[in-house]
């Protein structure tokens, strides 16, 4: 190992496209590393991290950049054959760095279309709940990625919240519909009820009226008809 004239560490005095470390106490990037930065480099084969007495590899970085645990052929820039286990999972979401903006249409008619299942994975047989990746594509095409080397999809649960979101507010709003279209039937057969009620009673009272003035007319026939005997 040796200082090299740009202030970098080498390795097996080999190139850049070879096995290279360094630390670069200079004002500007060498060789991919930043000004006073450290760096470690095979070219264009992986970075592979081994441990135990009979080393079994545990973690890489492919020559693109991607970062496997678990796995040796990740596909994504952090790839994990396993559980993972963290507080928090936050979501890059602002506004800012968004457009073509709209409210997912027609969410309850799409939520209603989404199975939820039980299965077990073949690997460990392991249970859980979930999607099937697949049946969900044919839904929200938009939350399915397909491994461009694998063909394996996968789904973008946390995703599938906004849906379930747009859903409940649409139920919601199609319920309280609901029940004002109805408490404004109860009040119209309310008004009608009331209306009859009212017509009835009218025609009770004129009923009566009308048998008051018979009873009368009949009391004064009586008197007529004794006064003549």
């Amino acid at each position: 190992m040796r200082a090299s004239s740009v202030t970098a560490m080498e390795l097996m005095n080999s190139t850049f496209g070879g096995l290279w470390m360094g630390v670069n106490f200079s004002g500007a990037a060498v060789n991919g590393i930043p000004a006073n930065g450290i760096g470690f480099s095979v070219g264009n084969n992986n970075i592979i991290f081994a441990t135990g007495t009979t080393p079994a590899e545990r973690m890489r970085i492919s020559n693109v950049g991607n970062v496997g645990i678990g796995t040796i052929n990740p596909s994504e820039k952090l790839e994990v054959a396993g559980n993972v286990k963290a507080t928090e999972f936050l979501y890059t979401s602002d506004a800012r760095l968004k457009k073509d903006v709209v409210t997912l249409p027609d969410a309850l008619e799409k939520a209603l279309q989404l199975r939820g299942v039980n299965f077990a994975w073949k690997a460990d047989n392991n249970k859980t709940v979930g999607f099937i990746a697949q049946e969900v594509e044919q839904v929200y095409p938009e939350l399915v990625r397909t491994d461009a080397k694998s063909g394996y999809k996968a789904v973008q649960y946390g995703n599938i919240v906004a849906v379930l979101v747009e859903a409940l507010k649409q139920e919601h709003r199609e319920r309280v519909e609901n029940q004002n279209l109805c408490q404004a039937e109860v009040k119209n057969i309310s008004r009608q009820i009331a209306s009859a009620q009212s017509a009835t009673e009218e025609r009770v009272r004129v009923l009566e009226k009308e048998n008051q003035e018979l009873k009368a007319r009949l009391e004064r026939l009586e008197k007529i008809i004794l006064q003549g005997k």
